[in-house]
């Protein structure tokens, strides 16, 4: 299951679909993150990505 976070880590939504599911819990972090135009940080299942208003997607750990 996923979850996505609020900037200041507040629980915006729980219980997604996991990624290796289907696709719906990054278009809902996209969407979030566009109306609060901040990132969310999109876990699932210990995972983790920060998701950008601009579409931008880093994942949590990257390096490069």
């Amino acid at each position: 299951m996923a979850t996505i976070y609020s900037g200041n880590m507040e629980k915006v939504c729980v219980g997604l679909p996991s990624l290796g599911l289907c696709d719906e819990a990054m278009h809902i972090a996209r969407r979030e993150a566009i109306d609060r135009q901040e990132p969310v940080l999109l876990d699932d299942n210990g995972d983790q990505w920060w998701v950008h208003p601009d579409g931008n997607v880093d994942a949590v750990g990257d390096d490069e």
